[in-house]
């Protein structure tokens, strides 16, 4: 029995896959900027490789452009440590339509994640579409791609 404890902790701290993780729902208004920060949380056990971004967009909602920016967090604030990454957007939703959105780690330039330990994300709203009567929600996914570091 001992053995097969062994054993299944080894496999356990070796094998990673994915994480997932709700940043976060907004709603959004006109000319606004919703900002998320991701500590990237790795340790001596497994290390963060990538980052896709998952956009869900509801209600009438008009997103013009997402910010990726590479950093540190330094007493819980996030300083950049790299040159934005700005990915046009044509997020164009009609009243009462859900749609999302994959961002990859290519994409978006968060596939070199070598010493980066948090990321900003920031979407910015168009200066019209965003209407107030509708949910105009956004809600962020993020999955973290992991490795082994033994």
């Amino acid at each position: 029995m001992k053995k097969i404890l062994i054993a299944l902790f080894v496999f356990a701290s070796l094998s990673y896959g994915q994480v997932i993780e709700t940043l976060g729902s907004v709603t959004v208004a006109d000319s606004a900027t919703k900002t998320f920060v991701l500590p990237l949380g790795s340790n001596q056990t497994y290390k963060v490789d990538s980052i896709s971004i998952q956009g869900i967009f509801t209600g009438e909602i008009d997103i013009d452009e997402l910010v990726v920016t590479k950093g540190t967090l330094v007493s819980g604030t996030f300083v950049a440590i790299a040159t934005p990454d700005t990915t046009v957007l044509t997020i164009d939703n009609a009243a009462s339509t859900t749609t999302a959105a994959i961002y990859t780690a290519t994409s978006t330039g968060l596939n070199s994640l070598e010493g980066v330990d948090a990321i900003s994300i920031k979407y910015k709203a168009g200066s019209s579409g965003n209407d107030a009567t509708d949910p105009n929600a956004l809600k962020v996914k993020v999955f973290k791609y992991l490795s082994s570091m033994r």
